[in-house]
């Protein structure tokens, strides 16, 4: 059985999580165009989620974007075993047995 530690929590507002690079995003005078140009084009392009989001040149693997359980709160972050990866607990269910 692996340990899981918790390392911290994700506040959710919008009723969505991204998980990608930061630094294609956040210090760029534009968005990426797969994102749109602003805050509610994004939300338009979010109607399909989970959706994953695309590099300039096209290719996968700019982010992901995904649906949380609800839209305000904040959410438990745990790593599992030593480094092996994370988890993101949006419903209070984490089985430890599932990774055995």
């Amino acid at each position: 059985m692996k340990d899981k530690k918790i390392i911290g929590y994700i506040g959710v507002d919008s009723g969505t999580i991204w998980v990608g690079d930061p630094c294609y995003i956040i210090h760029k005078d534009k968005l990426p165009k797969s994102l749109g140009t602003d805050w509610f084009d994004l939300c338009g392009k979010t109607d399909e989620l989970p959706k994953s989001f695309n590099y300039e040149l096209g290719h996968e693997g700019l982010g992901v974007m995904s649906w949380t359980k609800y839209g305000d709160g904040q959410y438990p972050v745990y790593m599992i075993g030593d480094n092996d990866g994370i988890y993101i607990d949006f419903v209070g269910d984490y089985d430890e047995d599932k990774d055995k």
